[in-house]
């Protein structure tokens, strides 16, 4: 699905994913007037336009919500710029990181987890957010991603790499044995 803004007239539309826009681009919608939400496949494509009025009070409340919901992480909402984009994301685990314990146990499920990055791209902190109901899975997720993991930095508005932050999910999961 794509989705498209327009800030300045209901006719030029500008591409973009809101489910992982970026800060500039929420002030660049802050200001739009309308949004089109259009399907991937241009031989059915199937358009819905709205209108978006009040998107700057809403978006600076998102704001206010992820300020309250930094400092009772712990973080510091002034040092933290945003998220930091993973980097071979597919790459961090492989089946051989599936606690033996865990295997023998049939455990499975699914650990989110959130990252502190530093400015250098390298996890400083990881919390399990959501448990899988396997704690020795939630804790190899946060020591392989601690091990493993690279980000891009988040950076502030001069383009400088500061602290930031990434959530995700890992799924845990064991092949079914067939007779």
């Amino acid at each position: 699905m794509r989705q498209y803004f327009s800030t300045t007239d209901r006719t030029t539309f500008k591409p973009i994913a809101l489910v992982r826009a970026r800060r500039a681009d929420l002030a660049e919608i802050a200001a739009a007037q309308m949004l089109k939400i259009s399907t991937s496949k241009p031989a059915a494509e199937r358009q819905v336009r709205f209108a978006l009025p009040g998107m700057a009070s809403a978006l600076r409340a998102l704001a206010d919500c992820e300020t309250v919901l930094l400092n009772a992480w712990g973080y510091d909402p002034a040092k933290v710029a945003g998220n930091a984009r993973p980097i071979a994301r597919e790459k961090w685990f492989s089946g051989r990181d599936y606690p033996q314990r865990a295997m023998e146990e049939r455990e499975a499920g699914e650990t989110d987890y959130r990252v502190m990055v530093s400015p250098e791209g390298k996890p400083t902190d990881c919390i399990v957010t959501l448990a899988s109901g396997s704690s020795t899975l939630d804790k190899r997720t946060c020591a392989t991603i601690m091990s493993r993991a690279t980000f891009v930095p988040a950076t502030d508005a001069g383009g400088k790499p500061v602290a930031g932050i990434h959530a995700d999910a890992i799924l845990w999961m064991l092949e079914r044995s067939y007779p």
